[in-house]
């Protein structure tokens, strides 16, 4: 025989006992009423409802699930109908539970989605960093570096992440070398080769002349 059941309850499957709907929970007056706010009920019963696990929350009261916290916040609590955002220097993923610190060659203000490379001319080589510390005059980075290096050297292991080779240094920040200037400076330098040797040579013929000159006139002193 199915059961008949007072409302707001509900037949539960089979038809032999009663039950609250999903989302709501019974009181002990026979009512069925919303989860609380970070609180859920996945299926009609008379259980009550359930805590939001460490890493999500729900807002809403009356609610099937619970919401996973976004990139940059986290929720170390049961039970709860917010997540909070990460602090400075550091982030987390999605559903995550506590914050990270950024590796070294980023960082975080707080709250962002992830940790961001250093830019240009700054750099870290610490962990858990808010900000990046730029380089000193004659000093340069590239994205994520983890260390300034200075202008003139050229390290196979920090050129990477991006910066191209074929450099110049100039205010910190690599700035890559085209190809035309490139050319531009092939050219100059030949040029300049040139016009050395073209001196060279005329200098040469000039001692030469100025030697012959020196020997007519003593080999003439010593006829005389």
């Amino acid at each position: 025989m199915d059961v008949v059941c007072p409302p707001p309850l509900l037949p539960m499957p089979g038809n032999l006992s009663c039950g609250c709907e999903a989302g709501l929970e019974p009181t002990e007056l026979g009512e069925c009423v919303p989860c609380s706010a970070g609180y859920y009920k996945a299926h009609r019963g008379m259980d009550l409802c359930d805590p939001c696990e460490v890493g999500t929350y729900q807002p809403t009261t009356g609610q099937t699930s619970c919401v996973r916290c976004a990139r940059g916040s986290f929720q170390g609590s049961r039970g709860m109908d917010k997540c909070a955002p990460c602090g400075p220097g550091t982030s987390s993923e999605a559903g995550a539970w506590r914050c990270t610190d950024c590796l070294p060659g980023s960082y975080a203000t707080g709250g962002e989605p992830e940790c961001l490379p250093c830019a240009p001319g700054s750099a870290t080589d610490k962990e858990g960093q808010a900000e990046c510390t730029f380089c000193y005059p004659g000093w340069y980075a590239g994205v994520g570096f983890t260390a300034c290096r200075e202008c003139g050297m050229f390290d196979q292991l920090q050129l990477t992440n991006g910066v191209p080779k074929g450099v110049e240094c100039t205010g910190g920040v690599l700035l890559t070398l085209t190809l035309t200037r490139i050319r531009t400076r092939t050219q100059t330098q030949t040029q300049s080769q040139s016009q050395t040797q073209t001196l060279t040579l005329t200098l040469t013929l000039a001692l030469a002349l100025s030697l012959a000159l020196t020997l007519t006139l003593t080999l003439t002193l010593t006829l005389s």
